[in-house]
């Protein structure tokens, strides 16, 4: 009696286990009861990947790439690159944000790339571009046209929010809506 009493308490606590489990989600803002609701993420595809990916001076590159491949085609940095333990969602351990002329990226602790951003504030000159053309000064209609339309889309910003990877875009109002801020993050 105790052993088949055990037998399903193990099964119990195994399914409880199981239906848990599931694709990741990220809370959504519902308008209706002003609380948030989960939403499942899909991963993302090459196709996305590749419009999303960055031009400097002539060379292609993206996150999820090994920093010490390519630091010498993104030319010298313009400050000391800093060390410190992040308090970002996609990333463990020790981080290091490289600066260059335009950009700045971050690296994990095994040195590869997961976050990538620029911003009018920090680099007004920047000639970081996106392989899809978007830059610093793009209009919205024209993010929209390139990447599509969110849920998360308004005035200020444009999201896309993947399982693995996110890519935000920020807008000036101030300056007619043109994109000021460009940034992506990927779990490595």
């Amino acid at each position: 009696m105790k052993k088949n009493l055990l037998v399903l308490l193990v099964v119990a606590v195994l399914c409880f286990m199981m239906s848990a489990c599931g694709e990741p989600k990220e809370p959504e803002y519902s308008e209706e009861g002003g609380e948030y609701e989960e939403v499942e993420l899909q991963k993302v595809d090459s196709a996305f990947l590749k419009k999303a990916r960055f031009i400097y001076n002539g060379f292609e590159f993206g996150v999820r790439e090994k920093f010490d491949d390519i630091k010498d085609k993104l030319g010298a940095e313009t400050r000391a690159p800093q060390t410190y333990k992040p308090c970002a969602a996609f990333v463990e351990g020790e981080v290091t944000t490289h600066y260059y002329d335009g950009f700045e990226l971050e690296t994990n602790d095994q040195g590869y790339i997961y976050l990538i951003r620029v911003s009018t504030p920090d680099y007004p000159e920047s000639k970081l571009e996106l392989v899809s053309g978007i830059k610093l000064g793009s209009s919205h209609d024209e993010v929209i046209n390139t990447y599509g339309k969110t849920e998360s889309d308004n005035e200020y910003s444009t999201s896309y929010s993947f399982e693995d990877f996110y890519f935000g875009i920020g807008y000036d109002q101030d300056n007619g809506g043109v994109v000021n801020y460009i940034s992506q993050e990927c779990s490595i």
